[in-house]
């Protein structure tokens, strides 16, 4: 039924590796999934704290994917991401973290588990999960954060240049009103919500979707870093991307989505994001 896999990591410029992968096919059903975790705010003047030398969204990368990987082969997606979001929320209480959205590491998230009838995909935040039917139709997970991303690169754009290109500086005055945003939009129950396995996941807003394999052609599942943000939630975009991605390499789409990234407004918050994509064919 699965006729191959390709994985694809790249840390860009990222200081900690918060991007996460999965895949396991020598259990039944098959699981594959990636992640993108981020640790609680930190700028200059609130230096990051580490664990043995390890950032917050690094251990909660670990436990969100230590617990996909121990859960029964009978056990469904949403009731996987519910545990971990729990022993999520569990561990930063025991180190000490203010339990709301502001002062809290997360991870968004895109799984699938694949059996020889369905793929169950269950998704979360701005990972995405992209899938092509024989019929070469396109469907795919929207990404709810959209407007808080957009929000983020603008304002921190301004910020970058009212400080004349001093990032540090701009990091400082950004984390106020990053806080701002996750305490208004992370979890909630409003239109431009987002969901966010934190210790408080709101499982309600994220997305979920079964497909029947025999009408299948490929499955893509990426973290934000992969393509160019103008691209979400835009169908010609993501058609396009199935298109590309199904006829080539992950490293060539990445490639690519480098060059598209150059001088464009994402590059003053990230000139090369940490991606993370997985592909698979039927």
């Amino acid at each position: 039924m699965i006729e191959k896999i390709e994985t694809l990591y790249s840390p860009g410029n990222a200081l900690y590796p918060e991007d996460g992968l999965f895949v396991d096919v020598n259990r039944h059903p098959v699981i594959v999934g990636v992640s993108d975790a981020y640790s609680r705010p930190y700028d200059e003047k609130n230096p990051i704290i580490l664990f043995d030398g390890r950032s917050s969204g690094e251990m909660v990368k670990q436990i969100f994917w230590e617990t996909v990987s121990s859960a029964p082969p009978s056990e469904s997606l949403k009731s996987v991401v519910i545990r971990a979001d729990q022993k999520i929320g569990a561990y930063q209480k025991s180190v000490g973290f203010s339990f709301r959205a502001d002062e809290l590491a997360g991870t968004c998230f895109a799984l699938a588990r694949i059996t020889e009838k369905t793929v169950e995909i269950f998704q979360g935040g701005d990972n995405i999960a992209l899938w092509m039917l024989k019929d070469f139709s396109v469907g795919f997970t929207p990404n709810r954060a959209f407007p808080a991303d957009k929000y983020e690169k603008e304002i921190f754009a301004g910020l970058v240049k009212k400080h004349e290109g001093d990032r540090k500086k701009a990091r400082v005055e950004f984390t106020l009103l990053l806080k701002d945003e996750k305490m208004a939009n992370i979890n909630q129950n409003h239109p431009e919500a987002y969901p966010v396995a934190n210790g408080q996941l709101n499982i309600n807003i994220c997305f979920e979707k079964t497909l029947p394999v025999d009408n299948l052609n490929f499955l893509l599942l990426f973290t934000d870093g992969f393509i160019p943000f103008e691209d979400f939630n835009n169908p010609q975009r993501m058609w396009e991307l199935a298109v590309f991605t199904k006829e080539n390499e992950l490293t060539t789409k990445l490639d690519k989505t480098r060059g598209q990234e150059k001088g464009g407004t994402g590059a003053a918050i990230a000139p090369r994001a940490e991606a993370t994509a997985l592909a698979v064919w039927f």
